[in-house]
């Protein structure tokens, strides 16, 4: 055989092997591997947990397993379908150095990186993406004024008629609350007489403006106030929550493309000791 043909074959069998690189290096997840990864997770849970009686396998149940693997999947697709916000490779391994820098139970997440097989992908897309999507769509579904509009509505309404007197705040409403609420100084005064809880208005009988937050639209009317309490009529319009709106949605595909080089995923970041100053109590992982 002539050093050229020689030269010439080693040429093809390097041209061969480049070529089927990328197919054996791209990876994805089935929704079977992703069903799998969460019994692992919950198994570790329910280890934890105290005085169980039952099995795992007969207290978590496949069923389970699928509902929780169809609800990230789900906000996932909501995410990219309904707001635009797909998730990206950045983000979660900003999620999961969040998770790891904020633990209060390094060992505990030591445990389920292990029931992953200590696997960078099974880690980032079925214990980070579960936490990071639910957060996302959350605060999404909560500021977006095309789907609250109609709890927004009604709580204009109730500020109308209790400002027209169509409402009396004495009496019994269903979204009535009475609550005590404590008097204390406004910043930069002092005199008791101007003590009053930040958000609920100066005079007795007349609603405040419709305050929103993260989960309600809420109206507030003071009833009666002393030198310490002042009591309150809370007129509360709870927000349509992910529960409820999702109910009104296209069931989730059972795969989420991911496709994503082996090469480019990283490595998992080093988990702190027990006990470390980094293990901070804001812990939101679990």
């Amino acid at each position: 055989m002539t050093s050229r043909r020689v030269t010439f074959l080693a040429i093809l069998t390097l041209l061969a092997g480049t070529l089927a690189l990328p197919a054996r290096a791209v990876r994805d997840l089935t929704f079977e591997d992703r069903v799998d990864a969460q019994r692992a997770i919950e198994r570790v849970y329910y280890h934890h947990q105290i005085a169980t009686q039952r099995t795992f396998e007969a207290a978590v149940g496949r069923d389970v397993l699928e509902r929780k693997v169809r609800g990230y999947l789900a906000q996932s697709e909501a995410l990219e379908r309904v707001w635009r916000a797909p998730i990206r490779a950045e983000q979660l391994d900003a999620e999961l150095a969040r998770i790891v820098r904020s633990t209060r139970f390094p060992e505990r997440l030591r445990e389920l990186f292990r029931a992953l097989g200590d696997d960078p992908l099974l880690v980032r897309e079925c214990l980070v993406r579960p936490v990071l999507v639910d957060r996302l769509v959350r605060s999404f579904l909560a500021g977006d004024r095309t789907i609250q509009e109609s709890p927004r509505r009604e709580a204009d309404s109730i500020f109308d008629r209790l400002a027209s007197g169509r409402i009396d705040p004495g009496t019994a409403h269903p979204r009535r609350t009475i609550r005590d609420l404590p008097l204390g100084p406004p910043s930069g005064g002092t005199a008791l007489g101007d003590r009053r809880p930040r958000s609920v208005p100066e005079e007795v009988g007349r609603p405040g403006p419709v305050i929103e937050s993260r989960d309600a639209f809420t109206v507030e009317v003071p009833l009666s106030r002393d030198a310490s309490v002042s009591r309150v009529a809370v007129y509360s319009v709870p927000k349509v929550d992910w529960d409820e709106w999702s109910m009104r949605q296209p069931e989730p595909s059972a795969t989420l493309a991911i496709a994503i080089p082996a090469s480019s995923i990283a490595a998992l970041p080093p988990l702190p000791d027990a006990g470390s100053p980094s293990c901070v109590p804001d812990d939101t992982w679990s």
